[in-house]
Formats: structure tokens, C-alpha cells, sequence
């Protein structure tokens, strides 16, 4: 073959490798070109379907809630059809006494307006939008659920029939009926029974999510069953320091251990016969006291950067913080004459020595540990009890003691004149079971009375006020 010839052919050869590529090139690109026009659609259609269903949900709550019997609104092509259900979706709420018996309040299907759009259902449910997909759901506009302060006002809005609802959707009212309060299902304010609310959904985790924003109850899923529950409870009563004894727990007394006072329990008592005042059992908002433990870890993160005292035998108003129990190794004034005082222990106290309190503030200590009297000193003053509050993890042992002590495990005996207690004040305590015998002496102190405990914190949201109503509407 001649030079020419074969310079030729590779031209040739050279240019068709050129326009494969280009080829090659163009289809990639119109292939990239083309997926990234799909999903730009589909981001444009699931955008109309929420700003459509956003609409409709506007236009139901005026039909729902009274405002007008009918309206209208166009529900345009999205690639998928609009389509109603009555069935889908349910809301149940029950009410729960502290004895554990049960109201059924709402037991409903919600119904639901769904477009499925590019992957994902698009929904009206229960006076809210949702989004749900294979990698979660969320909530798009909020449902008729209004929590605010301690009052719940719920109007559900619910579905009454299925088919499609393309294009023009006519929404009519068909019924409202007033769901609580009401005769013979219960009034306002509550009182004591847990609030329970569980919604089954394809959008429960929107509902979750929702819940989660507007209470600070803990949210329960069950992706089983596509259910979410909330528990709300009516805020409890302050408990009042008027006891010589208020326990989260049992009180046991044995040997001569006695309070002079009332006794107010969580649980129960195996020594009525030492209490000459009256016993209070299963008392409910005791059960829900903060924990010592609670208490002194809140008091750490607020005062353990605070300096110790200038001066430990005569400790004058401020916030201070100790690392150790030395401040008591002599005897030690507080005086607050110039105001009250409060200090952080990071550490066991076990002292020997008098704690005296002037003026007219208070004290207020938090023992990081066991708090245990050695000897027979005094701590306090006998006709200013309340100006003196101890918090403590542990107490083990006390021998004059004017104030009160709020703590977690008490186990003291004062058999053989050993381990002893004699306090003059109230004693608070959140463990299970109080363990006091031999000469343990407690004495209740009426200058307390009128204070108190602390103001019950509980792990749900708290409600006192509830306004249920079902309202059905017809979709068309």
C-alpha cells in the first residue's frame, strides 16, 4: 500500500473517532439534560401539590370551624390524582385516673386528601398538611391543634367520604359536635387523670414532629403501626411543707422513732402509732417530687464557679462553693443580715461542730454526698427554723437539727445511742423508703406552715383546660 494511501485512511479513521466522541459527548449530555429536567418537574410538581393542598386546608377550616357552609377549590394535575379516604388515619384520645381507670374520649378517623407526586405522598389530614416519603415524613403546614399555656383547644377536622377530588373540589360542612367537655365524659379543669393522645397515620412522624415543636411532652413512635402518642397531665398542686415528714415513698418507723406532726407519704406507713398528728397516704403529687440528686446537680451547674468563703467561721450574704466539708471544721456563723446566703459543697459533710444563723435571710446548702452530724452539735436556730434548708444526697446521721432537710436515702437509728435524730423543722425526702428507729425524733415546726416543697416539675406537658370537637366535612 502507498504512503498516500494508508495517511489517508487515517484521516478518515481520526475523523469518525471525532464525531463518535462528539456523538458521545451530545448523549450525555442530552441524557443529563433530560434527568435533571425530570427532577426539576417533579421539585415543580410536589410545589403545586403543597401550595394546592395548603390552600385546600385554608378553605376547609372555614368550612369545618363555622365560618361558611361551603367553599371551593381547584386541585390542579400533578402527575398523580387527588383522591380522598375516609377510612385512613385515626385519632384516639382517653383520659387516665391516678388509680389507672380509663375514659375514651375520641375514638375517630381523621380521612385524608392525598397526591402522590414524583416518589412522595403529598396529604390532608386532621387540619394539616403532610409530606411523606421512604426517607421520612414531615409536617407542611400545622393541623388544628392549638396548645397554649395549659389549655388544648383540638377542633378535629375529618373526612366523611372517598373518591376522587379532581380539579374543581367543592368542600361542605356536614356535622360539629362538642366532644369535651360534655356530660358524662368530664369538665374543665382537670383534675389529676393523664391526657393521652395517639394518632395512627402514613404522616405520624409529621405528627410527631409537630407535637414535639408545640409541648414539651416526650413523643412515643411505633413504626409497627404507624403511631404516634403524646401524654399530657393537669399540672399538680404545689405541695405544701405542712408535714413533719413528706415522703416520695414509705415511712417506717420502728423502736421509740416518732414524729410529732403530720405525715404526708407517696406510699404508706407501717408506724401510725409514732405520728401523733395526720397520715397522709398515696398522696399523688409526692410521687413526682424532684430528686435531691436533681436538685444539688442544678445547684453545681449554677454555683460551682463561685469562690469559697473570705471568711469560713463568719460566712456573710453571697453564692460560694467549697470542694470540701473543711468549712465546718470549727464552729460556723452564717449571717445574713445583709441578705441569704447559699453554698455549693462538692463533697460528704461530716461535722462536729455548731452551725448557728443570724439575722433575717435564710441558708441554703447543697451537700454533694452524705450529710452526717458527728457528736451533738446544733445546726440552726430553734425559733427561726425556715431560715435553714439542707440539701443532701444521703443522711445518716442528725442530732439537733433546726430546719429542713431535703434529701434522698434516710436510714438512721438511734438505738444504743448511737446514730440519732432530732430534728425540729420537716424532713423531705425522695427515695422510696424512710428507715428511722430507736430515738429518732422528728418535730414539726408551724412557722413552715404556708411554705412550700417546690413547685412539682413533671415529665409531660401540663394541662388543665381541653376543647375537643369533631367536625366532618365532604370533599367533592
Amino acid at each position: 500500500m502507498h504512503e498516500t494511501d494508508t495517511r489517508g485512511q487515517t484521516e478518515v479513521l481520526g475523523t469518525a473517532l471525532v464525531i463518535g466522541m462528539v456523538l458521545l459527548g451530545s448523549i450525555a449530555i442530552v441524557t443529563v439534560g433530560m434527568s435533571s429536567l425530570r427532577d426539576s418537574q417533579g421539585q415543580l410538581q410536589e410545589q403545586r401539590a403543597e401550595k394546592s393542598l395548603s390552600q385546600f386546608d385554608s378553605e376547609a377550616a372555614l368550612v369545618a370551624l363555622g365560618s361558611t357552609s361551603t367553599r371551593s377549590v381547584t386541585l390542579p394535575s400533578t402527575g398523580g390524582d387527588y383522591h380522598a379516604n375516609k377510612t385512613k388515619g385515626w385519632m384516639n384520645i382517653t383520659t387516665t385516673t391516678p388509680e389507672g381507670n380509663k375514659t375514651h374520649i375520641l375514638n375517630s378517623t381523621l380521612g385524608v386528601v392525598t397526591a402522590d407526586v414524583n416518589g412522595v405522598t403529598l396529604g390532608y389530614q386532621g387540619g394539616g398538611v403532610w409530606r411523606a416519603s421512604p426517607s421520612g415524613g414531615k409536617m407542611v403546614s400545622p393541623p388544628e391543634f392549638n396548645y397554649r399555656g395549659n389549655t388544648l383547644t383540638l377542633p378535629i377536622i375529618s373526612i366523611s367520604n372517598s373518591g376522587n377530588v379532581n380539579g374543581e373540589a367543592v368542600i361542605n360542612r356536614k356535622s360539629s359536635d362538642k366532644i369535651y367537655p360534655a356530660t358524662g365524659v368530664g369538665s374543665n379543669p382537670l383534675s389529676q387523670q393523664k391526657i393521652h393522645i395517639e394518632v395512627t397515620s402514613q404522616f405520624y412522624r409529621g405528627w410527631g414532629s409537630y407535637f414535639e415543636q408545640r409541648t414539651n411532652s416526650e413523643v412515643t413512635y411505633n413504626d409497627e403501626i404507624s403511631t404516634v402518642s403524646i401524654t399530657l397531665v393537669p399540672p399538680p398542686e404545689p405541695i405544701e411543707l405542712d408535714s413533719g415528714v413528706v415522703a416520695a415513698g414509705n415511712l417506717s418507723l420502728k423502736g421509740t422513732a416518732g414524729v410529732s406532726g403530720d405525715v404526708s407519704l407517696g406510699g404508706t406507713t407501717d408506724g401510725e402509732d409514732g405520728i401523733s398528728g395526720d397520715v397522709n397516704e398515696n398522696v399523688t403529687e409526692n410521687i413526682h417530687l424532684e430528686s435531691a440528686t436533681t436538685e444539688i446537680e442544678r445547684a453545681k451547674t449554677r454555683l460551682e464557679n463561685e469562690s469559697a468563703p473570705a471568711d469560713t467561721t463568719t460566712v456573710t450574704a453571697g453564692n460560694y462553693s467549697v470542694s470540701d466539708g473543711t468549712l465546718f471544721s470549727d464552729d460556723t456563723i452564717f449571717n445574713t443580715s445583709n441578705g441569704d446566703i447559699t453554698l455549693y459543697v462538692d463533697s460528704n459533710i461530716a461535722s462536729g461542730n455548731d452551725v448557728t444563723v443570724t439575722g433575717d435571710g435564710s441558708v441554703t446548702l447543697y451537700v454533694d454526698g452524705e450529710f452526717h452530724m458527728n457528736g451533738q452539735p446544733t445546726w440552726g436556730d430553734e425559733s427561726h427554723v425556715d431560715s435553714l434548708l439542707i440539701y443532701s444526697k444521703t443522711v445518716d446521721r442528725i442530732t439537733r437539727l433546726h430546719g429542713v432537710l431535703y434529701t434522698g436515702a434516710v436510714d438512721v437509728d438511734g438505738a444504743g445511742g448511737g446514730n440519732s435524730m432530732d430534728l425540729t423543722g420537716a424532713l423531705v425526702s425522695t427515695s422510696d423508703d424512710v428507715e428511722m428507729g430507736g430515738n429518732v425524733d422528728i418535730e414539726y415546726h408551724s412557722s413552715l406552715s404556708g411554705s412550700n416543697v417546690q413547685e412539682v416539675d413533671l415529665e409531660f406537658a401540663k394541662l388543665s383546660y381541653m376543647h375537643i370537637t369533631n367536625n366532618e366535612i365532604v370533599v367533592k
